[in-house]
């Protein structure tokens, strides 16, 4: 066709207007690469810093450290299951009677193998936690005299200072575990986590927290069990829980996670869903 506009009808192209809008998103793009980049910079720290946290002890047989032998040959049962590996465990529970009943031979296998079990629970559970033990046949004072149990409280451990902090939290573990060693044990430890559930400070660490101990495991041939009440997470808290634990608990049956992620990755998701790139891009301007 050979029509033509007039000019007076002519629509002006928004020159102005797009070049600002592409300067916006060309600025944006900027900042979320260099967000991307600190984060996964992060990563690679800690992937660095897991692999030598703990020197490589394999070549002093047998099994000793600093002339210390380790304690007998690892044996870990859990809902008349043996584990084949060392494993971080997450168990769903939804009554104390239940947890009791599955965990205290846990506890008295550790204490007959002379391994060091390490518990933690609420300050007001204490006590009852201590008379639980004691009706499943557990001799509590003769363990906890020879240190062969520990009941810590999560005041002290996981919220010492009123907040969670993840970097605080695996460095205490870390220490306990290396101690451990030194005086010739394993551990095994089992953590109640109905702290996690109230909205203390610094619980949004938990995950990353979670991923990063599956470090530890190997190194240290830890078992390594974290207690959820069933009936007090989300599902969305479920999932998250799941994909930090090789092994999960749940009706009395010990089972291989198939929604378990490896810790790296999984700390590479943790730290992208926490950076800022997160929220630049649901700040970026849209064209319009």
């Amino acid at each position: 066709m050979a029509s033509s506009i007039a000019a007076q009808d002519r629509v002006p192209f928004p020159v102005t207007r797009v070049s600002s809008a592409t300067r916006q998103v060309s600025s944006a793009a900027a900042q979320l690469y260099a967000a991307t980049s600190r984060v996964s910079g992060r990563v690679d720290e800690l992937d660095t810093e897991c692999n030598r946290s703990v020197p490589d002890l394999h070549h002093l047989a047998p099994k000793q450290v600093r002339g210390i032998a380790m304690s007998g040959p690892r044996t870990v049962t859990l809902c008349g299951r043996a584990l084949e590996e060392p494993g971080h465990i997450c168990a769903f529970f939804d009554s104390r009677n239940e947890e009791y009943d599955v965990l205290a031979p846990y506890y008295q296998e550790g204490i007959d193998l002379d391994e060091e079990v390490i518990t933690i629970v609420d300050a007001d559970r204490v006590r009852d936690h201590r008379a639980r033990l004691q009706a499943h046949g557990i001799a509590v004072d003769d363990a906890l005299a020879d240190n062969r149990l520990q009941v810590l409280q999560a005041e002290e451990t996981y919220t010492k200072g009123g907040r969670f902090g993840a970097e605080r939290m695996y460095e205490l573990l870390q220490g306990a575990l290396a101690d451990a060693r030194h005086r010739g044990h394993r551990v095994r430890t089992s953590g109640v986590m109905d702290w996690a559930t109230r909205g203390h400070a610094g619980t949004e660490e938990l995950m990353e927290y979670e991923s990063r101990v599956n470090f530890l495991v190997p190194s240290y041939e830890c078992t390594l069990l974290c207690v959820y009440d069933i009936n007090e997470i989300s599902g969305r808290m479920m999932m998250e829980i799941l994909s930090t634990h090789p092994y999960v608990i749940h009706n009395r049956k010990l089972r291989e996670n198939p929604y378990y992620v490896a810790p790296i990755e999984r700390l590479r998701q943790v730290l992208l869903a926490n950076s800022p790139s997160a929220s630049m891009s649901a700040e970026t301007p849209p064209l319009a």
